[in-house]
């Protein structure tokens, strides 16, 4: 998975002041992108933003 991609998706959705909200919104980008959701479920733990 593209870290940068997501980080740029994860930074974009700092509007989102609820985490889980900015959470479900970043996970639904980089679904729309093509990303599969293992690698998404793991980008998010390897970082400890879930």
């Amino acid at each position: 998975m593209n870290s940068n991609c997501a980080k740029k998706i994860w930074q974009k959705n700092q509007k989102y002041s609820d985490s889980y909200e900015r959470t479900l919104k970043t996970k639904q980008a980089l679904v729309r992108k093509g990303f599969d959701f293992d690698d998404i479920n793991a980008w998010f733990a390897e970082n400890d933003l879930d």
